[in-house]
């Protein structure tokens, strides 16, 4: 699938408002000759705590060195797939799933994927994917500094789950509308059927009986 991606650089250089609760993005101030600088964030890993480059981009929720992944004492297993990156595509040979990971007040369970050798040096270093960030409205100011706030009351997880299982039971119930329906016309066809097979019975017996008249 293809995607849309814009750059850190415009991001950052526009001093734009990044709203991952309303999923909107808004530019505030142009700063020419803005240097570059990478957000970072520190999150808590299975216990202990990591700074982590904020990559908004990232599909996986973790992706870093395996030097970090064995720092954290993570348990990596075998994996094969594949991985696209801007300019490049590479394979990802080892991971560490169901990790428990903290920040933003809130609680997520996801995956520490290894990156591969040949990841070229200016995308390598250690990221912290955007599904964190969910609920919490991120800004580029105008010094380089990067800050976010929370601010959706309840944990987003959570709000997405129950949304997730709302939109499941809706769905559920509108199967069971449909199913119901069919089953009714179904009925009805049935019942049509069979009073049309009822109608030809009495007048097969009522040809009969007048053929039988007719004949005396």
């Amino acid at each position: 699938m293809e995607k849309n991606l814009l750059g850190l650089d415009v991001i950052n250089s526009n001093c734009a408002i990044l709203d991952l609760c309303n999923f909107k993005l808004a530019f505030h101030e142009y700063v020419p000759d803005l240097p570059l600088s990478v957000p970072r964030t520190t999150v808590n890993v299975e216990g202990q705590d990591t700074e982590l480059k904020v990559d908004t981009g990232c599909e996986p929720v973790i992706i870093g060195p395996l030097s970090l992944a064995k720092q954290l004492y993570l348990h990596l297993v075998p994996m094969d797939i594949e991985i696209l990156g801007v300019g490049y595509t590479t394979s990802v040979k080892y991971v560490a799933k169901d990790l428990c990971i903290k920040g933003n007040g809130q609680m997520i369970h996801c995956r520490y994927t290894v990156s591969p050798e040949e990841t070229p040096e200016w995308s390598s270093g250690s990221y912290i994917g955007v599904k964190l960030f969910y609920g919490t409205q991120m800004q580029f100011n105008p010094d380089g500094t990067f800050e976010y706030e929370f601010i959706v009351k309840e944990n987003w997880a959570v709000s997405q789950r129950r949304k997730n299982m709302a939109m499941a039971e809706e769905s559920k119930n509108k199967e069971s509308k449909e199913e119901k329906d069919q089953q009714s016309d179904e009925d009805e066809h049935v019942a049509t059927e069979e009073a049309a097979e009822g109608e030809a019975a009495e007048d097969e017996a009522a040809e009969g009986e007048a053929a039988e008249l007719h004949q005396d």
